[in-house]
């Protein structure tokens, strides 16, 4: 498929998406010259798919197939109310990149952390992304933050 067409539906991951969410969520790391080992692939759609972990992901779709993913892990906070809603994933195939479709994911799930009275969402993206960095300026706030980390388990 060379083009995603007029018409590209959003809408939250169901269990007859496993297959293909699988292949975006795998094209996602091989974007980042990673691979995670089957097992941690199958936890991860475990916790997604559970209803229970605090996740949802949200696809689009061109022509029935699944061109774009958005995964969320949502939490409490210390400052809000409402659960915050942390963008982790956000991936869209290449032939559909730069039309639109990671807008309309980020505008989803605006819409649904809104519908349930959510506190905000956030995220981050590597400092030499410079088309994420325009959109995501467009849609959202830089805040002026940096990232730390320290790990502590190797995800293979």
């Amino acid at each position: 498929m060379s083009d995603v067409g007029n018409y590209i539906e959003i809408r939250k991951i169901g269990p007859e998406d496993e297959a293909d969410w699988r292949a975006c969520f795998r094209a996602f790391w091989a974007h980042f010259d990673r691979n995670l080992d089957a097992d941690l692939y199958d936890l991860a759609w475990q916790r997604l798919s559970s209803g229970t972990e605090g996740m949802y992901a949200i696809g689009a779709f061109a022509d029935g197939q699944l061109i774009g993913i958005a995964n969320v892990v949502f939490h409490r906070s210390f400052s809000a109310e409402g659960f915050d809603h942390y963008l982790q994933h956000l991936f869209v195939v290449l032939h559909a990149r730069r039309r639109g479709v990671g807008r309309q994911l980020i505008e989803y799930i605006y819409t649904l952390v809104q519908h349930d009275g959510g506190h905000r969402v956030y995220w981050n993206t590597p400092a030499d992304n410079p088309a994420a960095i325009a959109l995501y300026e467009e849609v959202a706030s830089f805040t002026g933050f940096r990232l730390y980390r320290k790990e502590f388990l190797r995800n293979r």
